[in-house]
């Protein structure tokens, strides 16, 4: 897990000028130690945030088009979904 306070902030900030004023459609898993938060725009449908929480490759990431496998995924917090994101901060 990424655990430095100044690598965190820089992230938010960049994060908030993408991601700020966007739908949050889902949220699923299809691999061990990564979330996939699929925030859609009007130019882009199929962004997704990829946080990986592996303590030997911790990262965030933001993807402009990744599609969803068929199999092996697991969808969490649907009933909140979907949502739209006014800010990102720590």
């Amino acid at each position: 897990m990424i655990k430095n306070y100044f690598y965190l902030l820089r992230n938010t900030i960049e994060l908030a000028d993408q991601l700020a004023n966007c739908s949050l459609n889902e949220i699923y898993s299809q691999e061990k130690d990564k979330i996939y938060l699929r925030i859609t725009s009007e130019k882009y449908q199929h962004r997704h945030l990829i946080i990986s929480t592996d303590q030997n490759m911790p990262f965030i990431l933001v993807k402009d088009d990744h599609r969803k496998a068929k199999k092996n995924t697991i969808n969490f917090w649907d009933e909140y979904l979907p949502a739209g994101l006014r800010d990102i901060y720590i």
